[in-house]
């Protein structure tokens, strides 16, 4: 489906689809075949460190956002994080 289509569908901008098609083939999981449109790759990407930590970043940063929205400090989200992940917390 052409970018300019799917964005309507889903009802965001073309560009915010453009950059997330660009960074879905910058990680392995599509590729581009000239005239054929996109592709999901059939084996899942061998990840570099710095694609892993570029995701987790871009994660991260989306769910500070949110915390932000919902009046959640930085602490709660560590504290959150820790119980959820069963880590003890540090004193």
């Amino acid at each position: 489906m052409p970018i300019r289509g799917l964005a309507e569908q889903i009802v965001v901008n073309p560009n915010t689809v453009a950059k997330a098609y660009r960074e879905l083939e910058i990680a392995g999981w599509i590729y581009k075949k000239r005239g054929s449109g996109t592709f999901v790759s059939a084996l899942n990407p061998k990840l570099t460190e710095e694609t892993c930590q570029q995701q987790m970043r871009s994660q991260i940063e989306s769910l500070l956002e949110q915390a932000e929205q919902l009046n959640i400090s930085s602490e709660q989200i560590i504290e959150m994080v820790q119980q959820q992940s069963n880590i003890e917390p540090k004193e």
